[in-house]
């Protein structure tokens, strides 16, 4: 009885020897069937040309096989076409075989073995990717829905996004610490004890560095304040969510951890474990400004200006809703949404420079906006402003055109570029749809790293104008240095000569803008 020669067929020039047990035969290639059996008694091969498959028991000369020198039978499966030329090498085929089919069978689990390790491989790093991410990275945004449902002011700070911008976190960041860091005093000091960050991290289980993902606030108008009292803050108060991988029942570790800091606020830890709330008071010129301290169930930091803010901010809103009320989109690095009092307030009841007054009509008239700054490889700036009509709306675009010309003009007299400023202003986009009019400004991540990093420069060199100058008028408006004396009283102690000219004037009070 005839056998059934398989579709595909190992093949090797004749008189090979035959390689020891376990090598594989480098000089084997593999045929399809019926090429082999065209070639062959065509006379493309040598009649003697060596052939192996299952069933066969080791190499044989192809003329002691009749089946290769008769038409194929019709119980003979069809033979694939050959994908790639028929000499061209196939992969190495073991010369010895006990059954006639082992070398195939060992060829195959080999193959198997490989694949089976780098499957095992690819797992295990997808095992460890997605590790990493749910560690390190995993966090569905929740701050913005614990805000109040009527903001003057609200805004998000992505602080992930934030941390892998370069041109902050490698440049600036180092530069502000170092200016504001004092030197220390000479001679041998008492070893320091544990940082904030430290005592966060083994009092609250809180990772600094890890487990704070984002910052959202609202400015709201308070109408629980007592009325006839004045107050300093003119009845608005702020709600601020901290948003992040935090475990509920962390705030009076967080206590513990903080209490140096918060020792000049009076504070005061109520309750325990997720309903616990620190109690803070600002000292004011009155009766101070009360700030609380809790928890949401799903770990969120809240701070709020009292129980009726703190206990609202605990319940979660649908994301929907916090969009709709808040006017936060969950778009950019950093999100500003801002109602119309506050337009009218800044370009209403403002008196506009010569030359600013329809752009100062056109903006007090906004009915809402929305601020996205984006801070990746293609940093950009996104303003969309709402109008009640489209007449407001038509206004408000010549105005926004206006505005852009003329900061154009401004910079064109300005030759320093900074960080790609001049490039990006005059690449602004102005569309309206409607009643909605959007600005874009997008800058080259280039020019930000380049401003970024010489801006640094300045921060850390104490002989530079920003350090001597700028530098001690902001660092003291932001709480981080002293007030700044005078010109006059440092002219009068370095030996000025009296009647010279007349220094320049002191910097701005605290109620100056």
């Amino acid at each position: 009885m005839a056998r059934t020669i398989p579709a595909l067929v190992h093949v090797r020039s004749p008189g090979r020897p035959s390689a020891a047990p376990g090598v594989d035969d480098v000089s084997a290639r593999t045929m399809a069937r019926d090429a082999l059996r065209r070639e062959l008694q065509s006379g493309g091969l040598p009649r003697d040309t060596e052939v192996l498959f299952a069933g066969l028991g080791d190499w044989t000369a192809a003329s002691e096989v009749p089946e290769l020198w008769v038409a194929p039978g019709p119980e003979e499966p069809l033979a694939a076409e050959p994908t790639e030329d028929p000499g061209a090498p196939s992969i190495p085929v073991s010369s010895t075989s006990s059954d006639g089919s082992e070398g195939p069978r060992r060829r195959g689990l080999g193959a198997m073995a490989i694949a089976g390790a780098v499957l095992g491989a690819i797992a295990l790093l997808g095992i460890g990717a997605l590790a990493i991410y749910f560690v390190y990275f995993h966090y569905k945004p929740v701050a913005v829905q614990h805000l109040p449902r009527r903001c003057v002011v609200a805004t998000r700070v992505d602080l992930v996004d934030i941390a892998f911008f370069d041109p902050i976190m490698k440049k600036l960041a180092p530069a502000i610490d170092e200016a504001t860091t004092p030197p220390p005093p000479p001679g041998p000091q008492p070893p320091a004890g544990p940082s904030l960050k430290e005592r966060l991290r083994v009092q609250a289980n809180v990772n600094v560095d890890r487990d704070i993902r984002e910052i959202a606030a609202c400015m709201f108008n308070d109408t629980t304040l007592p009325s006839g009292v004045k107050d300093e803050l003119a009845g608005y108060r702020a709600v601020i969510a901290v948003g992040g991988r935090f475990r509920t029942g962390s705030i009076p570790g967080l206590f513990e951890a903080l209490r140096p800091e918060l020792g000049p606020f009076s504070p005061r830890l109520d309750g325990a474990g997720e309903s616990a709330v620190i109690r803070l008071t600002i000292p004011t010129k009155g009766a101070g400004i009360a700030v609380l301290i809790g928890q949401a169930e799903d770990g969120t930091l809240l701070i709020a200006p009292n129980d009726a803010a703190l206990a609202s901010a605990r319940e979660q809103r649908t994301e929907d809703e916090a969009h709709a009320s808040t006017g936060l989109k969950q778009q950019g690095s950093v999100e500003l949404s801002i109602d119309h009092f506050l337009f009218g307030v800044i370009f209403g009841f403002t008196t506009p420079p010569t030359g600013y007054e329809a752009i100062f009509k056109s903006l007090g008239n906004v009915k809402d906006a929305h601020v996205a700054i984006t801070l990746n490889k293609s940093p950009k700036v996104e303003i969309s402003l709402e109008q009640k009509t489209e007449g407001l709306a038509k206004d408000t675009e010549t105005a926004l055109r206006r505005l852009v010309e003329m900061g154009n003009h401004e910079l064109s007299a300005i030759p320093k570029d900074w960080a790609g400023e001049h490039a990006a202003l005059g690449g602004t986009r102005i569309n309206r749809d409607d009643t909605k009019v959007d600005v874009k400004i997008d800058f080259r991540y280039a020019d930000l790293d380049r401003g970024a990093h010489e801006f640094s420069e300045q921060i850390k060199d104490p002989a530079s104008v920003f350090r001597s100058k700028t530098w001690p008028i902001l660092a003291w408006r932001i709480g981080v240095g002293p007030k700044p004396p005078s010109p006059a009283s440092s002219g009068s102690a370095s030996g000025a000569p009296s009647g010279s000219a007349a220094p320049p004037p002191p910097p701005p009070d605290e109620g100056d803008d």
